[in-house]
């Protein structure tokens, strides 16, 4: 690999270690489309003046529903997204100030469910190929540890960008520490990054606690898959009433025999039907030409926690 291409690729080992490897690039498990809605739909204070979020949820799903229903999609959707929401604790941690793991193109996430806590990280790029090479925990450990989940997923964001991601999932117990570069070693032993130093500081990414809620119960019959909607609330504070950033995906399995022209033809007009639900998807405006995505709007939560401002896309 050239020096050029090393300095413009945003990777997570050096050009050295990559150049040494070849293998085959992995089959994409599964696929999700993503598309930011405008948080303040989902607010009492709010165009549909919501006593509580799931009735906004419900209106939303109703409208989609019957867009993917009616001609040029004709597809059959199943349920509802008036499932009880998933309630979670999010958190971000990165390097202060210098975001080192943000300018490796990773970002690091804890969630907390009642007394489940795991931890996920997560390398993104347009390049299927680098995506693939990256690794973070031996297979031998993912089979024989329980709690651990590696995947490799395709990401349709907006505008229909596509993203690759390689991610690793796992379980850790309420006493482990999150402060130090090393704690990501431990847990990510085969991870390969420019840069990171054991005794580099980990903080909460703008000491920010996100409250989330994700809604459920919904999937479109998308012909050879079933594609399982839901839609996320993101919460700033304890105060869950006004959302700060809102998303709703589906998503779906590889199929045993691959992804058949008729489901990604599928896939592609659902998706469309979502980007075109006018006053619900956050418009682009003239200096923001694309909408913030809930990972871009954690980490500008508090500008000064990065001075390395390129986000990654979730």
């Amino acid at each position: 690999m050239s020096e050029f291409l090393c300095r413009l690729a945003v990777i997570t080992a050096t050009c050295g270690v990559l150049s040494g490897q070849i293998h085959a690039v992995e089959d994409v498990t599964s696929r999700e489309f993503k598309v930011m809605l405008d948080p303040a739909r989902f607010s009492p204070q709010g165009p549909g003046s919501c006593a509580q979020a799931i009735s906004c949820v419900e209106q939303y799903w109703a409208e989609l529903a019957a867009a993917i229903q009616a001609p040029p999609i004709s597809r059959t959707t199943i349920g509802a997204l008036n499932r009880l929401p998933t309630e979670r604790t999010v958190k971000f941690y990165d390097t202060p100030k210098t975001c080192k793991l943000q300018a490796n193109g990773l970002i690091f996430r804890e969630r907390i469910e009642g007394d489940s806590r795991n931890v996920t990280l997560k390398f993104r790029s347009p390049d299927r190929h680098l995506a693939s090479y990256q690794e973070m925990i031996d297979d031998k450990t993912a089979k024989s540890e329980k709690g651990i989940d590696v995947k490799f997923e395709e990401d349709i964001a907006g505008g229909y960008v596509v993203k690759y991601s390689k991610s690793g999932k796992r379980r850790i117990g309420s006493d482990k520490n999150l402060n130090s570069m090393k704690d990501v070693f431990d847990l990510y032993p085969k991870l390969n990054a420019t840069g990171l130093d054991s005794s580099d500081a980990l903080r909460v990414v703008g000491d920010l606690i996100i409250r989330e809620k994700v809604f459920e119960g919904a999937a479109v019959d998308l012909g050879d898959a079933m594609g399982d909607f839901s839609l996320t609330l993101w919460y700033g504070s304890a105060d869950t009433s006004t959302p700060k950033a809102a998303e709703v995906s589906f998503k779906y399995k590889r199929p045993k025999d691959g992804y058949s022209l008729a489901l990604v033809g599928n896939s592609m007009k659902t998706f469309a039907a979502m980007e075109g639900m006018n006053g619900w998807v956050v418009a682009p405006t003239a200096v923001n030409t694309k909408s913030k995505t809930k990972t871009e709007w954690a980490f500008s939560f508090d500008p000064a926690f990065c001075s390395n401002q390129r986000f990654i896309q979730d």
